[in-house]
């Protein structure tokens, strides 16, 4: 019978590594974090860069100008006083365009008789009065101050089909519809925005509409000038209103429209970044105009993406 034989581990000494070894490890080690590092980078940054950045595909646009004013609107108007105290029935509509000598009104004395009321001008028929016809009239216009009319007393009265009326009592009006005026007093700087004395008005109980308009220098003050637009066609609403906000289209410019801040200036050239394949490029531009914080640039084709703000971003990156 074989003796079993017992083996015992001897505990010895490995080799020592060397200082060489252990820096070239750790050189390699650091090497690998920094590129690690520069590859999170890379990847945060790119992706932070497309969450931040702001574009827009180019399309054909205008740009306005806008002034905006507060006025007062004068028309030519005729009043009609009552010539006998009696009961009204209209004949003529509210709004009606009524010719020299068309029946407006009837007017049923106490005693039975009739009273044939006519037009005693052609324009438009307003049964609605504010006290101000005789103060707002169109030779008057440099006199005409929108601040002091707001001061002025307006009661506005409207006689119904069946109301009575007094002998000599203004029971309605004919306005002449072939033009119409509105007066404004700009500032100087507001003034010097009218480069030509045609311009297009916009009034706020009228958004919608937009009407084309002449203007004359009425009065020139110290900071002020006040201006005289003639008018030819309707608003809807105009016939009856007095003071009204409006918007004069100083001018209007076409293109593409952008912030300014999407511009790249480099020395004497003007560009914007665009952004195609996910490669962000460089495009010379021209600059037709500027208004306010926008401007309006042309040399970009329709459907091209422009960054709005280029500062996040250079030429030749990919996104």
């Amino acid at each position: 019978m074989k003796r079993k034989r017992r083996f015992a581990v001897i505990p010895g000494k490995g080799k020592k590594k060397g200082i060489k070894e252990k820096f070239l490890r750790g050189s390699l080690m650091l090497v690998a974090a920094v590129l690690a590092l520069q590859v999170a980078y890379f990847f945060a940054g790119s992706m932070l860069t497309r969450l931040l950045l702001k574009t827009v595909v180019s399309e054909v646009s205008v740009l306005e100008q806008i002034v905006s004013v507060s006025g007062v609107i004068v028309r030519d108007e005729r009043v009609v006083a009552a010539p006998v105290t009696g009961t009204v029935r209209w004949v003529a509509t509210a709004g009606a365009r009524l010719a020299v000598g068309a029946n407006v009104a009837k007017i049923y004395t106490a005693g039975g008789g009739v009273q044939n009321i006519s037009a005693p001008v052609s324009g438009v028929m307003i049964p609605v009065l504010d006290g101000l016809e005789g103060a707002l009239q169109p030779g008057d216009l440099e006199r005409i101050d929108a601040a002091e009319v707001r001061k002025l007393s307006k009661k506005t009265q409207a006689v119904p089909d069946g109301a009575e009326v007094r002998q000599g009592s203004i029971f309605f009006k004919v306005v002449n519809n072939f033009s119409w005026y509105y007066v404004v007093d700009l500032s100087r700087d507001d003034f010097a925005l009218l480069t030509s004395q045609r311009n297009r008005l916009r009034f706020a109980f009228s958004p919608q509409e937009e009407v084309l308009a002449s203007w004359v220098v009425l009065k020139e003050g110290e900071d002020t000038v006040r201006l005289a637009f003639t008018l030819s066609e309707d608003v809807e609403g105009s016939f009856v209103q007095r003071l009204s906000d409006a918007e004069i289209v100083a001018r209007r410019i076409t293109g593409f429209v952008l912030p300014s801040s999407a511009l790249i200036s480099r020395g004497a050239d003007t560009g914007v970044y665009l952004l195609e394949k996910s490669v962000v490029s460089y495009l010379p531009v021209k600059v037709l105009g500027e208004v306010g914080e926008n401007v309006v640039i042309e040399g970009v084709r329709s459907g091209r993406t422009v960054i709005k703000n280029p500062l996040l971003v250079k030429e030749g990156q990919r996104l």
